[in-house]
């Protein structure tokens, strides 16, 4: 997102105040010569401390500003901070005490992820040589169970321009979303803050769009108020957010390549958040870091996405419950060598530190990688038949997994690393199936998963 060009202001501490100037979310900080707070003999003039990981001042424009800054910052007597983020007011008279009731987003990458289709032709009242048109709602409601997010509503923005020449027209002209919360939400960075709800949404297009670098346009942070033409209170927007965009900002992919949030439910995708949401847990059901930055990214396959996507079907397999063959057997084992290693420690034969290295390796024995990925693969066969067309195969075999393995085991324990395209083709069809064991625990339908690689979403620019 494009930063202000320049911000200049002041902040106020106590004593202390600092004047600023701000470009492209880089900040210097310099104390003003009205300050009551004098300089210390070390040259350091005091310390400006976060307020919820935020620094709050005025814009000599009179607007609010909070600068992202989790740690104190100290002047010395000037300081230079930069920032991925900061929020500035759009009037001068709001202080929103650092809480909000939505988050707007709009535009950017979210163009890719909705069929924008309000404006619609008035066939009820054609006349001759005039076909009329009709605005309706095309708003996609998502009822969200993640506390203390209520909804999450995506939607198509309609504008009317006129000229001298055309007249007067109206069309659409990009795709809003708006994430709804229960009650005034801080800003900060907690669980349950602004920054963990902007990289779900940031994480969500990411993996509708099959692309890492997505932006938004514009970011607004919302609060209700009660107008009089309306009898409930409005989301109105009271401060924007200027968050840092990637260095390459990438064309937009067109709907008919990314997944939509017209074609899948709003339980799926309401599952599909959810997931995303609980990424960061102890117990994390959602790894896709094999997803490539950009367009020109994904024209090929690399070593790093060949190794996450191998880490991707170890933890979906886990979470499919698929098992080694003879899991018994090996559970038995286990067991007795656990039996061992305790009769072990009786004698401290061992150090505690060495029988904690030993006993993690044993929690994590399972059936072989190459077992568990076939399995895995057997059972989305069907969802990503298309991707086995392109590469002109029916099936992959036990083989054409372990040759990828092999390749991510070289390069983690010797840092060397040499594949073909036969394993980059194995690679892309892996990723299909991670997608794929992802959509089938949010309820998609494998023929829809199936539908969804068929329009190039993996394979097409």
């Amino acid at each position: 997102m494009k930063s202000q060009n320049i911000i200049t202001g002041t902040i106020k501490q106590g004593d202390l105040e600092v004047n600023f100037v701000g470009e492209d979310y880089r900040f210097i900080f310099i104390p003003s010569q009205y300050s009551p707070q004098p300089i210390l003999l070390n040259n350091k003039v005091g310390v400006l401390e976060p307020e919820n990981n935020f620094i709050k001042g005025h814009t000599f424009s009179g607007q609010w500003i909070w600068i992202y800054c989790p740690e104190p910052l100290s002047l010395e007597p000037t300081k230079v901070l930069t920032t991925w983020f900061y929020i500035i007011s759009t009037s001068n008279i709001v202080d929103c005490a650092y809480r909000f009731d939505s988050i707007r987003f709009e535009g950017g990458s979210l163009n890719s992820t909705f069929h924008q289709k309000s404006i619609k032709h008035d066939f009820e009242h054609e006349e001759r040589n005039m076909l009329p048109l009709k605005i309706e709602d095309d708003t996609i409601t998502i009822p969200l169970n993640n506390n203390p997010v209520t909804d999450l509503k995506v939607y198509s923005t309609v504008t009317e321009t006129y000229s001298m020449t055309n007249g007067s027209s109206i069309h659409n002209t990009g795709v809003e979303l708006r994430l709804a919360f229960q009650e005034n939400t801080q800003i900060d960075d907690s669980k349950h803050g602004f920054i963990k709800h902007y990289e779900g949404i940031e994480t969500l297009i990411s993996f509708m769009t099959f692309r890492q670098n997505v932006y938004f346009d514009h970011i607004y942070l919302e609060k209700k108020k009660k107008f009089i033409d309306y009898e409930k209170p409005v989301p109105y927007k009271y401060a924007e957010c200027f968050i840092k965009s990637p260095e390459t900002i990438d064309k937009l992919r067109g709907t008919v390549r990314c997944i939509t949030f017209n074609e899948l439910t709003p339980d799926s995708m309401a599952k599909l958040y959810e997931i995303i949401m609980a990424r960061d847990s102890k117990k994390s059901s959602y790894y896709v870091n094999f997803i490539p930055k950009s367009s020109r990214e994904a024209a090929y396959i690399n070593v790093t996405q060949l190794r996450e996507v191998c880490t991707s079907i170890e933890l979906e397999a886990n979470l499919a419950h698929i098992h080694a063959s003879n899991e018994n057997s090996l559970k038995e084992l286990t067991t007795k060598i656990k039996d061992i290693i305790a009769d072990s420690q009786k004698h401290n034969e061992l150090t505690e530190r060495e029988y904690s290295y030993i006993q993690g390796n044993i929690s994590h024995w399972s059936a072989p990688a190459t077992e568990l990925a076939k399995k895995l693969f057997d059972e989305n066969k069907e969802s990503v038949s298309y991707l086995l067309k392109t590469i002109n195969k029916n099936d992959l075999t036990e083989d054409d997994i372990q040759a990828v393995i092999r390749v991510r085991n070289s390069v983690t324990h010797t840092g060397t690393y040499s594949f073909t395209e036969t394993e980059g083709n194995t690679v892309m069809v892996m990723m299909g199936v991670v997608y794929s064991a992802i959509l089938k625990r949010c309820g998609v339908d494998p023929e829809d998963i199936k539908k969804i690689f068929e329009k190039g979403f993996i394979t097409g620019a």
